[in-house]
């Protein structure tokens, strides 16, 4: 899949690159698994080849990485609390003890957690959710979402447009990347549960 997705995304011009990268940016952060740094570095790569500028693809996945993690945010604001208490197989897997341990963990670092779940594959969607379900504040999480986007946007992008002669091989880094910082960031992240 991450194959054909590639290939729709590095054969694309213009208004449909800017919908594509901004569509898969949107389900990286409503939790789709969807490679999100891989978009951002195609997107990059669009602007290196000119097929989209620059700016406006910064400005676009912005959009997209910022509106799908608020909308997993939000569902964690109307929904978290219920499926916990309410669904007796989640009830089982997150006892109430876990539960409090895991809400007395995100009260103390809630802050840095989701700053750091922006650079963590696999974890940013949980990540967001719990903020959401805690009683985490809703511009706190806007600036701490945003602070890391405003370093890993950026990156990313300017990868893809610097390197881009180089794509197939910078691909292979960024996945390489992503599985050390996962393995790094998950102890830190998630020790309570």
């Amino acid at each position: 899949m991450a194959q054909a997705l590639l290939a729709t995304l590095t054969s694309a011009h213009g208004a449909l690159a800017y919908t594509l990268i901004f569509s898969v940016l949107f389900a990286c952060g409503i939790g789709f698994p969807l490679p999100e740094d891989v978009a951002l570095v195609t997107g990059g790569y669009l602007s290196f080849i000119g097929a989209v500028d620059l700016p406006v693809m910064l400005l676009v996945s912005f959009a997209g990485i910022l509106l799908g993690d608020y909308l997993i945010f939000a569902a964690g604001r109307r929904y978290g609390n219920e499926l916990a208490t309410g669904t007796r197989w989640i009830h089982r897997l997150i006892t109430d003890e876990k539960r409090l341990r895991c809400e007395a963990y995100f009260a103390r670092h809630g802050s840095g957690l989701v700053f750091a779940a922006r650079f963590l594959p696999g974890l940013r969607a949980v990540t967001y959710f719990v903020a959401g379900a805690s009683p985490f504040a809703r511009w706190r999480f806007l600036l701490f979402d945003g602070l890391a986007a405003c370093i890993s946007v950026p990156l990313w992008l300017v990868l893809g447009r610097r390197l881009g002669q180089q794509l197939p091989q910078l691909l292979v880094w960024v996945e390489r990347v992503h599985l050390a910082l996962l393995l790094a960031g998950r102890a830190w992240l998630w020790p309570c549960c």
